[in-house]
């Protein structure tokens, strides 16, 4: 099915925001293990890991990575547009 360039953009965007939120749980984790190392903790790795998982992985059907996943591939877009398509189709 072609798409037209403005359905395709909010395909986009969706995904883009999907991604802030991924670089954001990633960058929480960093300054949590920098946090808890500075406090002298041993094990970091349970804290920083329960974090992390609202990223990924994939294979979890409830997380952002999958997420993402989904958007691009029409699992969860308005159903209107369905997965993104690069054919073109012009703006009414």
């Amino acid at each position: 099915m072609a798409m037209k360039c403005s359905e395709r953009r909010v395909i986009l965007r969706r995904a883009q925001r999907l991604m802030d939120a991924l670089y954001e749980i990633n960058e929480e984790a960093s300054r949590q293990e920098t946090l808890l190392d500075a406090a002298g903790v041993t094990d970091v790795g349970d804290s920083v890991q329960k974090i992390l998982s609202a990223g990924g992985p994939v294979a979890t059907d409830d997380t952002m990575s999958k997420e993402i996943q989904n958007v691009l591939d029409g699992t969860t877009v308005d159903p209107t547009y369905g997965a993104i398509d690069w054919t073109f189709e012009a703006e009414a």
